[in-house]
């Protein structure tokens, strides 16, 4: 352990899994030796784990970045069987990195005072912007609750997006600074900005978080030289991020300028020249104009306006552009109108055409055919596929999301899988919208190999800690062999880490029966727990197939009596070890049938697996057969 701590600036989340796993029984010395590595500790590890123990390495895990809800739901839950109390702000303070952990209805009972006295805790706050959102809204609303005519002053910059609207509508704003630090929702800053507008005298000071909030009912209040100075405020500018605005304040923003030639077109929100009028633009400065237009969004126009196809005709005047190619000029130029153009332009013009289509919103199947017959022709800064490698899907920026089978078939496995690594967190910290990634997953998966084989063994590989630590996974494992390879105690001792990963439909459905399983066991087991309860033939026609769901030890207490007066089950989902209990109890069951061996099988083919089977097939030559 020390020496990863001290030749390794970054540990790989697999490596920190599989470390973590070599210790099935965790003292007070692993844990503070593990230190951040106890990040790789399972929710099975924790909840198995003597609460003293977790409750006194509090220290050393409140401090370990990354948890996952189930690691932290399960280390809280430790440490206050422990005796650990959350009951007061220092005691959420000490928690660290453990506060997404705590349930929302804690915060809810301790005194808003004291969370309004840990507010101005940095680390605190860092903290529980990782807690579920359900948590960050309840300390906001404690803080609210002590004053709602000081919530500006009282919720931290960070968490002032749950302040509800209603609450800022009756402000009188003397602070326009405290305002412009904090981080606001567009219906928050359309109540906000007509007040702060006006008690601003510098508009470019105010922060796009504010700017977001522009509409033409509070413009209307305000000097129309105030007006155009705030929708300068809106251009792009380079220290600071894109001002999101709607059609209907672009369109507002528009009116109020579209006759002020002393305004270039690098002083208006790039996506407002969407809606700018093309007749007022001169021909000697329409280039100029177009290579403004480039930065814009051009999903934003409500397609009855058809303004991308308009814009296309005027820019093509504009730049000289025949037939359906374009060249490097044309390209760069035009920007991200680039994403709206049809698939015969994308494959017939420069390689550069691919540094544009990587900034678009979304790109439509016909592009993406585009983009990879572009790709294929070799005839681009990738190269020849028999080349590619993982620096080339590293360098295709988010294009991979968007690439199809036939694509994927030119990387081997083994790089995909390394490409996955850093390509999916990527996907994750960008919120990629879950239909992208169930397709991206399908087509990154398919293999061809596979088509109209069906193999119900685990073949890839069983599924530990280690596997679903891994950035990558559930990649390699088709629906078959994620069923074949999942073992329920790891989906019990990782569940929130499994589900925070699986977005096929397929694999979903598997992780439904498995819980279900789960669940089944715990409500059996729960009824075993009291004193004088068993498996008897009652339980056992209640239970049916959900038998499958006990451990082979908790089968061998059936008694052979209760097991043959029971009703016939189906135990095809039980596993072959589960089968073979069975089977041993049936055999005492039904004993006393062996003379009537027509009798007999039929009371004990239920319970015949392969070698049995094979045994009766000996005695019993007449047995049940389907011929196909």
């Amino acid at each position: 352990m020390g020496s990863l701590d001290t030749f390794c600036t970054q540990i790989r989340p697999e490596v920190t899994a599989a470390l973590a796993a070599n210790f099935p029984t965790l003292s007070t010395t692993i844990i503070q030796t593990l230190g951040n590595q106890s990040v790789g500790l399972t929710q099975g590890q924790i909840s198995s784990t003597t609460p003293t123990v977790i409750n006194s390495t509090l220290p050393t895990l409140s401090i370990v970045p990354g948890w996952n809800q189930g690691q932290a739901n399960a280390l809280i839950q430790s440490i206050t069987i422990a005796g650990f109390n959350i009951n007061s702000g220092s005691s959420l303070v000490s928690l660290g990195t453990l506060i997404g952990g705590v349930p929302s209805a804690t915060i809810n009972s301790i005194s808003s005072t004291q969370l309004l006295a840990i507010s101005r805790n940095p680390t605190f706050i860092n903290n529980i912007l990782s807690a579920p959102v359900i948590v960050q809204e309840t300390y906001v609303k404690q803080i609210i609750s002590i004053d709602v005519t000081k919530v500006v002053e009282n919720v931290p910059d960070a968490l002032a997006s749950f302040i509800p609207p209603v609450l800022l509508s009756s402000l009188t704003i003397t602070n326009v600074t405290l305002i412009n630090l904090k981080i606001w929702k567009q219906e928050q800053a359309v109540v906000l900005f007509g007040p702060v507008a006006s008690a601003s005298n510098n508009m470019e000071e105010l922060s796009e978080s504010i700017l977001q909030g522009f509409t033409c009912t509070s413009a209307r209040s305000l000097p129309l030289q105030k007006i155009k100075q705030l929708v300068k405020a809106c251009r792009p500018r380079t220290d600071r991020n894109k001002v999101a605005l709607k059609e209907s304040q672009l369109i507002c923003m528009y009116n109020y300028v579209k006759d002020d030639l002393t305004l270039s077109f690098t002083d208006m929100p790039s996506d407002m020249l969407l809606y700018y009028s093309y007749s007022k633009v001169p021909k000697t400065k329409c280039r100029s104009y177009f290579i403004a237009l480039g930065a814009a969004d051009f999903s934003i126009p409500s397609s009855l306006l058809k303004i991308p196809s308009s814009l296309f005709k005027s820019a093509q005047d504009c730049l000289g552009i025949t037939g359906t190619t374009l060249n490097k000029d044309h390209v760069g130029v035009l920007g991200n109108m680039i994403c709206t153009l049809n698939p015969s332009y994308i494959q017939n013009s420069d390689p550069l055409i691919l540094e544009n289509l990587k900034n678009c919103e979304d790109l439509s199947d016909a592009q993406v055919t585009a983009i990879q017959t572009l790709l294929f022709s070799g005839n681009t800064p990738y190269g020849n596929r028999l080349t590619w490698n993982q620096k080339t899907l590293d360098q295709l920026g988010i294009l991979p999301l968007y690439l199809k089978r036939d694509f994927w078939a030119a990387f081997s496995s083994t790089t995909k899988t390394a490409f996955l690594k850093s390509f999916v967190p990527f996907l994750r910290s960008q919120k990629v919208d879950i239909a992208k990634l169930k397709s991206f997953t399908t087509e990154i998966s398919f293999n061809t190999k596979m088509i109209g084989r069906t193999i119900t063994a685990c073949t890839t590989g069983n599924i530990t800690e280690a596997t679903i630590a891994d950035p990558s996974f559930p990649f390699g494992y088709d629906s078959t062999q994620f069923d074949a390879c999942l073992d329920i105690a790891v989906l019990r001792d990782n569940i929130a880490a499994i589900t925070d990963k699986v977005v096929d439909t397929m694999h979903q459905n598997i992780l439904s029966i498995c819980l279900y399983v789960l669940q089944s066991k715990a409500v059996i087991m729960k009824y075993l727990s009291v004193e004088g309860n068993t498996l008897g033939t009652a339980e056992l026609n209640a239970i049916g197939s959900n038998l499958c769901s006990l451990d082979v030890s908790v089968l061998n207490t059936i008694t052979a009596d209760n097991l043959g007066r029971a009703k016939p089950m189906n135990i095809s989902s039980c596993s072959i070890e589960q089968k073979s209990a069975l089977y041993s109890i049936a055999n005492s069951s039904f004993s006393s049938q062996r003379n009537d061996p027509t009798t007999f099988y039929q009371l004990i083919s239920l319970y015949l697996g392969n070698t049995h089977f094979f045994t009766y097939s000996q005695v019993y030559v007449s047995i049940d057969c389907v011929v196909k």
